[in-house]
């Protein structure tokens, strides 16, 4: 279950950690990989940093850091997840730093339908779930230029303070 006031409170505390991290130590690819506890996984980037989940269903990306990013965090996922689909994203905010990815990581993915049961899957993305003051910030208004492309923008929304998405056990 993820709720939004704990879970991704949490997850915001890692990125933060992990950027004070990096600073001390970054490898010449630009990306360090943490290992935080069983299958989750701090990647720290060049300006920001994303938590993976990687299981049997697949793995979940939290943040997607900026779209120049996007090619190597992409990279370190594949290395993490192996042949595993990326099924989900989730943005924890509106900032350019975290959601700059997001068409990137998401048409890589593909999504899971027909319950967890069937295993079938279907479509070219995976879903990027966010509150609704993430996809009213980078989506535009007619007649306006989004700041993402519309393949980066939230497909599930939600906007009461928490969301409970299950996946991976």
């Amino acid at each position: 279950m993820l709720k939004a006031g704990s879970v991704l409170s949490a997850l915001l505390a890692l990125t933060a950690i992990g950027h004070a991290q990096r600073e001390q130590a970054r490898p010449s690819s630009g990306f360090d990989v943490l290992k935080v506890r069983g299958q989750v996984y701090l990647i720290a980037g060049p300006a920001s940093n994303a938590v993976v989940q990687v299981g049997d269903q697949g793995v979940l990306v939290v943040d997607t850091m900026r779209d120049e990013d996007a090619d190597g965090l992409l990279a370190e996922v594949r290395k993490l997840a192996g042949g595993k689909p990326i099924r989900y994203v989730v943005n924890t905010h509106a900032h350019l730093d975290h959601v700059g990815g997001n068409a990137k990581i998401s048409t890589a993915g593909t999504q899971l339908v027909g319950g967890n049961f069937s295993g079938q899957t279907t479509g070219d993305h995976a879903f990027i779930v966010a509150h609704e003051k993430v996809l009213a910030a980078v989506s535009a208004k007619t007649g306006s230029t989004s700041v993402l492309p519309f393949a980066g923008w939230p497909t599930d929304t939600f906007f009461q303070s928490q969301k409970d998405l299950y996946f991976n056990g």
